[in-house]
């Protein structure tokens, strides 16, 4: 019963905006502009000193009485905005205490998808990695395969795409040790160094060439004619 859907009533809101009129408005704009063209350019001097504080008294109560007016209609006018504004927030508070346990739990449902998902997919790993002669630890876990829209079927396709190619990399790397430390010892160099620019990423060709100018050093007293090649390992 506690997830039986309740029907929500149909509601409208009725609402007419009330018109706000100046009455005469049209004498008093004509009015000001009079003003305006009379007084725009005026130069105080004392002549006219009396008269322009008349005027500006004038104006000025004009000013202040539409002033007054509006803000006296906009408190009324606002009111029942005002008091529409508090029954709506009501309304939400009321609602929000539904949605926001709703949310909460699946949130919590959401993560605890997540865990179970990052479990499996862990599983799957530690299940195939032997497969592939490769480490668990050697697969970057892609958060991707946390998200709902991915299958099972794709998660394992990508798994194994992964696997396959740090297990090449490892091939490589493992056949290019083997190349550098056989060469290292022929011209009587530490392979350890090499090997170490090796797994940082250098280029074999780079050791090669530079063996060579070790082998070379070693064997220029002798004058032995005879140059090492190291092959890169097939990709």
């Amino acid at each position: 019963m506690a997830n039986e859907v309740i029907n929500l009533p149909d509601y409208t809101v009725d609402y007419q905006p009330v018109p706000i009129k100046i009455n005469n408005l049209e004498g008093l704009q004509a009015s000001i502009a009079q003003y305006v063209s009379r007084y725009s350019n005026l130069v105080i001097t004392e002549d006219n000193v009396t008269d322009s504080k008349q005027v500006r008294a004038k104006l000025n109560k004009l000013k202040k009485a539409l002033d007054d007016r509006r803000k006296e209609i906009k408190r009324s006018y606002n009111q029942p905005l005002r008091e529409f504004e508090t029954e709506v927030k009501k309304l939400e508070a009321s609602i929000d205490m539904i949605i926001d346990p709703i949310d909460e739990g699946l949130g919590e449902l959401e993560v605890q998808r997540r865990e179970q998902r990052k479990a499996y997919v862990m599983d799957l790993i530690a299940e195939m990695a032997p497969n592939y002669d490769v480490g668990v630890d050697e697969i970057e876990f892609d958060p991707r395969w946390l998200n709902k829209n991915i299958s099972n079927k794709q998660i394992t396709q990508e798994v194994a795409s992964s696997m396959t190619v740090v297990k090449q990399a490892k091939d490589k790397l493992a056949t290019a040790t083997t190349m550098i430390t056989k060469y290292a010892q022929a011209v009587d160099v530490d392979p350890i160094p090499w090997i170490d620019q090796l797994k940082q990423g250098q280029d074999v060709q780079y050791f090669s060439e530079s063996l060579n100018g070790n082998w070379l050093q070693n064997i220029s007293k002798k004058r032995v004619p005879v140059k090492l090649s190291i092959q890169t390992p097939a990709k």
